[in-house]
């Protein structure tokens, strides 16, 4: 079916003879309780969750507000299963804000440059340059979550060259004689440009846009040939619908997903396109569609399989359901969507959160769902999850909410007082799913009112860090998957936001400096000897006079390289120009700052990528790359884009 299928897409693209020798090549190789005014309640919750919503689906994070699903994954459904099950779900739909503009105002206008999709750009030859290719130089990659599973960036290298999106251009830069040299720019034009693959001489550029006024979001992939580095050639475009939300690259296939909701309030039988999702501008053929029991929003995640050697589409799949947190496996993708439960007895309702995994296993050739879980709250982000031996490791916050409602008079008149007492409490949890994700360990209610902000698994160990006054440092035994043991809860002011093992022993983390009342002062290093798990400690921590750094938020903006013995970040203060910190450690005298420097460019420069290449060390930003030596990192060169 899938080699059928993937046949006829190809019929009517014509690739030009270089582009036909690769891909010939390619296809041969081997609280307390307080009374407040019950009605003031509720406008206030519905408030919070306009806002609430907004900034999870810009953060990718927290979880949206979902009815509770049945735990199941439908496969091999029809157009007919799926039109009636999106027909319930409009019809129980309420006209939301951003129904409204959309209805109102429309979006789109922005360059069609990606708006032809799936056209292959021919040209009689692609130009065969002898600029060079990654030439086996000691280089830095992406700081990449699981090894082999390479994570979309702004900047990429070779060993020799540097790629970077800067103010919607592909710049390329030569590093051969220490000196950058911009080799190339070239405008990805008007789109939302995100990020970019290298593999090889393909380069592939991950953009959003809107095709006309009042058109739906498309996310898509543009590969390039940069065979010439000094004339990318583009090759072809993959679209499909819906946001962007993640991505990963496997063995030279980038696996993209977005986010498709169904803004249509009325839909047709004979029309797929109105509520599938299209890949190509066709729409997904039923047999790769599977519906989640329950789901009550009309949003897909689309996943389109992209060898990014021949820029083909060579498998999709779409899932009704939506996602929130992804993790992936070079074989396994898992996704998370939240969900919140409401049971009322009396006058009380409770209302508790709960999330769903979903798994995916992942060929160029097949995106299959394998199997669906349910765990009590939900993750912070992808460090969240880890999958070992087989069994998926998932860290989580539950929120629960009990609201009592009293009435005054005799509860029927129009004019009868409604108060409430509301009560909120939290925990944390880790558990451990076996391959069907059922859950077969877990421990439950650690932290009290307290949320995760960072996790790490490293092996059989669990690390995850909870905060409301001070840092807890939780550390759990993994060795026996049906019975995690605690460790160790270590108690410090502040708490890590972003944690990275550091060689033997060690465990780094970057995060908020934090007074015992626990008020944020500032950033903070954190270097913890976890050598004996059940005696963890604070072996050295920096505080770092500044109020934000990207590396609080993205794990791709900090270096942290044990062997090299480097931590870099920017960070900047308030008021004060950005700055470039690199620090070393050494376990007999600590944290070593190796450079501080004020960043070219503008105030509160954000967005920077620390590369190294042989002998010298790399920050680029939007602006520039500026040059240092690996030795002493001293400052050698600015280069101006």
């Amino acid at each position: 079916m899938f080699k059928d299928k993937y046949k006829r897409d190809n019929e009517n693209i014509n690739l030009n003879d270089a582009s036909k020798e690769a891909i010939k090549q390619k296809l041969f190789e081997a609280p307390a309780k307080r009374r407040i005014p019950f009605k003031g309640i509720i406008a206030s919750a519905v408030a919070a969750c306009l806002v609430i919503g907004t900034v999870f689906a810009v953060n990718q994070t927290i979880p949206t507000f979902t009815a509770a699903p049945e735990k199941t994954v439908v496969a091999s459904v029809t157009y007919d299963d799926i039109y009636d099950s999106m027909k319930g779900i409009i019809k129980k739909r309420q006209p939301g804000l951003l129904d409204s503009l959309v209805e109102l105002f429309g979006f789109g206008g922005m360059a069609k440059d990606f708006a032809q999709e799936n056209e292959m750009i021919t040209e009689d030859a692609i130009i065969e340059g002898s600029a060079g290719t990654a030439n086996g130089t000691d280089s830095s990659t992406t700081n990449n979550q699981v090894a082999g599973v390479d994570e979309a960036d702004i900047v990429k290298n070779d060993g020799r060259y540097i790629y970077s999106i800067s103010q919607g251009r592909l710049i390329i830069t030569d590093t051969n004689s220490g000196s950058p040299v911009k080799v190339s720019e070239t405008s990805l034009g008007g789109n939302n440009v995100i990020n970019m693959y290298v593999n090889g001489n393909r380069l592939a550029i991950i953009s959003t846009f809107y095709e006309g006024y009042g058109s739906e979001e498309k996310t898509c992939v543009a590969v390039y040939s940069i065979d010439n580095k000094a004339a990318p050639f583009l090759m072809a475009k993959v679209t499909q619908s819906g946001s962007y939300h993640n991505s990963r690259m496997i063995d030279g296939t980038v696996y993209l997903l977005s986010n498709y909701y169904v803004y249509k309030d009325i839909i047709h039988r004979d029309k797929p396109e109105e509520y599938v999702p299209c890949i190509n501008s066709r729409p997904i053929e039923a047999e790769c569609i599977s519906m989640i029991k329950g789901f009550e929003q009309p949003t897909y995640l689309v996943i389109s399989a992209v060898d990014i050697l021949t820029a083909q589409s060579t498998e999709k799949s779409a899932v009704l359901g939506g996602a929130e947190n992804v993790y992936c496996t070079s074989e396994n993708l898992y996704y998370t969507f939240t969900s919140y439960n409401s049971v009322k007895k009396g006058n009380i309702q409770t209302t508790e959160n709960s999330t769903t995994i979903v798994k995916l296993a992942l060929s160029k050739d097949e995106i299959k769902n394998v199997a669906t879980g349910t765990v009590k709250g939900y993750p912070l982000n992808q460090f969240s999850m880890d999958e070992y031996e087989g069994n998926l490791r998932i860290v989580t916050t539950s929120d629960e909410t009990v609201v009592e409602e009293t009435y005054y008079g005799n509860g029927f008149a129009a004019s009868d007082s409604i108060v409430g007492s509301v009560s909120s409490s939290s925990s944390n949890s880790l558990y451990v799913l076996d391959s069907e994700l059922k859950v077969i360990g877990k421990l439950e209610n650690l932290a009290k009112d307290e949320r995760v902000y960072s996790v790490r698994f490293d092996k059989n160990v669990g690390y995850f860090v909870t905060f409301r006054q001070v840092d807890p440092l939780f550390t759990v035994d993994l060795t026996d998957p049906e019975n995690p043991t605690l460790m160790s809860a270590l108690k410090i002011p502040g708490f890590s936001e972003y944690m990275h093992p550091y060689g033997d022993g060690l465990l780094f983390g970057f995060g908020k400096e934090a007074t015992e009342s626990g008020s944020v002062i500032g950033l903070k290093l954190s270097m913890f000897d976890v050598s004996d798990p059940y005696n963890v400690t604070e072996a050295d921590f920096e505080p770092i006079n500044s109020d934000y750094s990207d590396a609080s938020y993205d794990h791709k903006a900090i270096m942290v390289d044990a062997k090299k013995d480097i931590i870099a970040f920017t960070a900047y203060r308030y008021g004060n120009k950005a700055e470039l910190y690199i620090y070393g450690y050494d376990k007999e005298i600590g944290f070593e700052l190796k450079n501080r420097s004020v960043i070219e460019g503008e105030s509160y420069l954000t967005n920077c990528r620390f590369v190294y290449i042989g002998d010298y060390f790399y920050l680029v930003s939007s602006f520039g790359i500026t040059t240092f030596s690996m030795t002493d990192f001293s400052e050698l060169g600015y280069l101006v884009f």
